[in-house]
């Protein structure tokens, strides 16, 4: 046994693997996802204080959500709201199921189709909430 560094360096183990590699890191699904990260943090709260002080969540009925739809203002806040969510939700779907580049997974093309298939649905519920904010009540 020398103790020269050579022989140390040689002995030591491999370097483990980042939790994120920035090669393959996604860059506008991370940003949008902290973007609405952040939008949710000030938002959630907001319409929490908005409901239940306001009124009294135990005298809330179908009528009171209708008469409350019936502000713009409150048609506004939650459309916002569910739209934030569903593209915060899209966003992590598919930075989970699709943008693994660096990962040998034979279900690649399952992945790919199954986070198409998460945005497609994201897309499709916000749809039909902006037309339901957008049409007016009979």
């Amino acid at each position: 046994m020398t103790g020269s560094s050579a022989e140390v360096g040689a002995a030591d183990p491999p370097e483990p693997p980042a939790l994120v590699d920035e090669a393959t890191s996604v860059g506008w699904a991370d940003a949008v996802g902290r973007a609405t990260a952040w939008a949710l943090v000030l938002l959630v709260p907001l319409h929490l204080v908005a409901t239940v002080l306001a009124g009294d969540p135990g005298s809330t009925t179908a009528a009171t959500a209708r008469d409350r739809w019936a502000d713009p203002r409150w048609r506004a806040l939650d459309w916002v709201l569910v739209v934030v969510a569903l593209t915060h939700s899209a966003t992590a779907a598919w930075r989970r199921l699709v943008a693994r580049d660096g990962v040998d997974d034979p279900s690649g093309p399952v992945r790919v189709l199954l986070g198409a298939a998460v945005v497609l649905v994201a897309a499709l519920a916000g749809a039909a909430l902006t037309v339901a904010v957008l049409v007016p009540d009979p």
